[in-house]
């Protein structure tokens, strides 16, 4: 994560910076034999790994050359991705944080005044339950809230603040919650 956000976290540097992943682009010109991976299913799971890394740094990924983040980028949509945006980082944000995480398992968030996205990244290549604490008052939530996973609609009940997520590895995901209720 240290090297990641060293070099692709735009806030570090100034100018937006855009990583162009060239899975394919790659493959095919330096080790063919690897475009069928590339191309299938089975590599799902490292490009989504990427474009979680992309979502809790706030950087950028060009959608090329094997990389598709439609769905995100429609998840961004319908959030609202403008300039009442604001970023809190895991490495800054004391509003949420995993009570049995590891230092590779990290939480940033996305707020809007209405709502916000918690972004939680196991960078880890186990599958983990963890517990989320979150600082409800200081983002404006009731203690008792219910955050959705807006990849597959699942609702996740957060009591008195808390909420056990299970993580697949080297997964993230994106949570909604509209504030004040």
């Amino acid at each position: 994560l240290d090297t990641f956000r060293a070099g692709y976290t735009s806030r570090n540097w100034g100018p937006q910076i855009f990583i162009a992943p060239q899975f394919t682009r790659v493959a095919e010109m330096y080790n063919p034999s690897r475009m069928s991976y590339w191309k299938s299913p089975e590599s799902l799971p490292p490009k989504k790994h990427l474009i979680g890394l992309a979502l809790v740094h706030d950087s950028m990924l060009h959608s090329c050359f094997g990389l598709d983040q439609n769905e995100e980028f429609a998840i961004m949509d319908r959030f609202g991705w403008d300039d009442a945006l604001v970023f809190h980082p895991y490495w800054q944000q004391r509003m949420a944080a995993f009570t049995n995480g590891t230092p590779e398992t990290v939480e940033s968030i996305y707020e809007r005044p209405e709502r916000l996205m918690l972004v939680p990244l196991n960078n880890t290549p186990e599958a983990r339950s963890l517990e989320l604490n979150i600082q409800t008052g200081k983002l404006g939530l009731p203690v008792n809230f219910t955050l959705t996973d807006e990849h597959n609609g699942q609702k996740y009940q957060v009591k008195n603040g808390r909420l056990v997520l299970p993580m697949a590895p080297y997964s993230f995901r994106m949570l909604s919650a509209d504030k004040g209720k």
